[in-house]
């Protein structure tokens, strides 16, 4: 247990000083809980950019609990797979904290443009333990049934509730895709 926490300590560290060190084309906010219960509102100009984009397309999401990393993580892959230089800071382009106050409220969107026509959307939502859980889970929820790749961020272990999303996700997503 201790093993893991200072594990996790360091890679935050670590990953806290790349991030900090830069800031790139920031992230565009994709879809907005506007009265936080019922009204959502999409980004046209990002929805826009996406719909111009040529296949195949890649969407990589994140979710999970505030404050795990799933921002600074999503920086990473974009630093990577923007193929910037392996010695050059990471881009700050979804925002992340230094404090354990959180930061990502909504689901944010990046669009990389790679060699050729393949193109990668990164989604990043805030944090599944944040405030009311039905706006949360409906951000969560709308980020996995549009990723391709669903990234799922806990701290040390798989908890319940993140058991319970899951089984909620597995079931929208058998109602969404039944008979297609």
């Amino acid at each position: 247990m201790i093993c893991s926490m200072l594990f996790t300590l360091v890679a935050f560290l670590v990953a806290g000083y790349f991030v900090s060190v830069a800031r790139g084309r920031e992230a565009k906010i994709l879809l907005e809980s506007v009265d936080n219960n019922t009204i959502y509102e999409l980004n046209q100009d990002i929805l826009e950019k996406i719909s111009q984009l040529q296949a195949p397309i890649r969407v990589v999401a994140a979710i999970g609990s505030a404050r795990v990393g799933k921002s600074t993580t999503l920086n990473l892959i974009s630093h990577i797979w923007s193929g910037k230089n392996e010695n050059s800071a990471v881009e700050e382009i979804f925002k992340t904290g230094h404090s354990y106050g959180t930061v990502t409220r909504n689901v944010w969107a990046h669009i990389i443009k790679l060699d050729g026509d393949e193109s990668i959307v990164l989604l990043d939502v805030e944090g599944t333990d944040l405030g009311d859980d039905r706006v949360t889970d409906r951000l969560s929820m709308f980020t996995a049934i549009m990723s391709s790749a669903l990234n799922l961020f806990t701290l040390n272990i798989v908890g319940n509730g993140d058991i319970d999303f899951l089984y909620r996700i597995a079931r929208l997503s058998n109602l969404v895709f039944e008979n297609k």
